[in-house]
């Protein structure tokens, strides 16, 4: 992502975030969540909670600059290799769950966060409130904090690091060792998308 020349302290500040996060999900882990409409309203407003106040925070902290930088004009090929990762993202998966991870997953549940949800709908209506509750409030917050804000953080370090690092932190997001291996690698090509189309949105 290109860049001003700003820099101030930026190996401190992402890490730091982290344990705020980690903390609360810990909490909220021994929530015991099922299924039903309130259950995926409370987890959306909880995720608004922890992942938008540290967002705030950020904002706070840094200005909104790094806003800026992230969400610039749409480039080419950005929608094309979004679907790629995406593709990508669903076979690592697959493959991991099935070959390392097997034994300890269960397909019933939907682990978030350290949370578990029954992931069965009756409904679309249902359906589409899971839907937005377990994948579009997630995938929009932990976009804008880990490949938004974390990756800004690590502008100038090279694409190792500005990739690297806010992928092994958002894997710590799963607060699963099982889990850990898919979120990395799914946030290493997320983190990826990120930094060659210069846009949080391709991600």
């Amino acid at each position: 992502m290109q860049e001003s020349n700003e820099h101030r302290n930026p190996f401190l500040l992402a890490p730091s975030l982290m344990p705020i996060v980690l903390l609360f999900f810990g909490v909220f882990s021994f929530i015991p969540f099922g299924k039903g409409a309130l259950t995926y309203i409370l987890a959306s407003v909880l995720m608004i909670f922890v992942l938008g106040g540290v967002l705030a925070l950020a904002v706070y902290l840094r200005g909104s600059r790094w806003l800026k930088v992230c969400c610039k004009s749409r480039s080419k090929g950005g929608f094309l290799l979004s679907l790629a990762a995406s593709g990508m993202m669903m076979i690592q998966s697959a493959l991991i769950r099935a070959f390392l991870i097997g034994d300890l997953y269960d397909y019933r549940i939907y682990s978030l966060y350290g949370m578990s949800f029954e992931s069965a709908t009756d409904s679309f209506g249902a359906f589409l409130l899971v839907f937005t509750a377990l994948a579009v409030v997630p995938a929009f917050l932990e976009g804008f904090l880990f490949r938004g804000f974390f990756m800004y953080e690590y502008r100038h370090a090279g694409i190792f690091l500005s990739v690297l690092v806010p992928s092994f932190l958002y894997a710590m997001t799963g607060m699963s060792v099982a889990q850990y291996p898919v979120h990395l690698l799914n946030g290493i090509l997320l983190s990826s998308v990120v930094f060659l189309t210069g846009n949080v949105f391709y991600s």
